[in-house]
């Protein structure tokens, strides 16, 4: 089972962190756009989307997730 989380995570790692990357971007984005009744809907709104997904891969898909499944194991 460590052979196979060390060979999954050196395999995808560079592709899931390549489109986290523009995917959280993207969302921050949502950060700066001008509209003044929306801004601060808008700010939070990317705030925390662009976090969430920095926080998910990785931290849960990089870190979090192998070290369980080594675990259980």
């Amino acid at each position: 089972m460590k052979k196979a989380v060390e060979r999954s995570v050196s395999a995808k790692g560079g592709g899931i962190s390549s489109a986290v990357i523009i995917l959280a971007v993207s969302f921050a984005v949502l950060m700066t756009q001008p509209i003044q009744l929306l801004f601060v809907l808008l700010f939070v709104f990317g705030f925390i989307v662009t976090g969430g997904t920095w926080l998910d891969a990785f931290l849960i898909r990089g870190v979090l997730m192998p070290a369980l499944l080594l675990l259980l194991d």
